[in-house]
């Protein structure tokens, strides 16, 4: 992906593409976990929060 974007083209969607194809990711990962998770939520933060943290703080 990298090196697509790395160009002298105009490619601004490009950016928007990749960051479109970042949300969709992160929002089945989300599904899954939550669909994973249902019958177990405590008071404590889900392993979504969790991860959703580290993926910030990257």
């Amino acid at each position: 992906m990298l090196r697509v974007i790395d160009t002298d083209k105009s490619c601004l969607h490009l950016i928007y593409e990749i960051n479109e194809m970042w949300d969709l990711m992160l929002a089945k990962v989300k599904k899954i976990i939550y669909r994973h998770e249902r019958n177990t939520l405590h008071g404590n933060p889900s392993f979504w929060d969790i991860i959703y943290a580290i993926i910030e703080d990257r």
